[in-house]
C-alpha cells in the first residue's frame, strides 16, 4: 500500500501536480521517503521562489531599458551640441566672414 501510494505521489510530482501529491504524502507521516519529498516540494512549489524569480525579471527589464535609454540620451546630447556650435558659429561668423564653417569643426 505505501509503495503504491508513493508510486502515485511520485507520478503526480513529475507532472507538477504538487498539491495533490502533497495530500498523498500527508497520509503516510512515518515513511521517511514520504517526508523527504514533502520537503522537496515544498522548496520546488514556494510561491517565495516564483516572486524572486519575478522580482529578478522585472529588475533585469528595468536595468536594461535604464541603460538603452542613458545611451540614447547621450547620443542625442552629442548630436545637439554639435548642432548648437554650428548655429551658434554661423550667427557669428555669418556676417562677418564666409570662413564660419570652420568654426565648428575648430572647437
Amino acid at each position: 500500500m505505501s509503495q503504491t501510494k508513493l508510486q502515485a505521489a511520485h507520478e503526480l510530482i513529475q507532472e507538477q501536480e504538487y498539491q495533490a501529491a502533497r495530500e498523498i504524502l500527508r497520509t503516510m507521516p512515518s515513511n521517511p521517503t514520504a517526508a523527504k519529498w514533502l520537503i522537496q516540494i515544498e522548496q520546488r512549489s514556494s510561491p517565495a521562489r516564483r516572486v524572486n524569480r519575478i522580482i529578478a525579471a522585472v529588475l533585469v527589464v528595468i536595468v536594461l531599458a535604464s541603460i538603452g535609454l542613458f545611451i540614447a540620451s547621450r547620443q542625442e546630447q552629442s548630436s545637439n551640441s554639435r548642432a548648437a556650435r554650428e548655429y551658434a558659429c554661423s550667427l557669428m561668423y555669418s556676417r562677418y566672414s564666409t570662413e564660419w564653417q570652420n568654426c565648428a569643426d575648430d572647437q
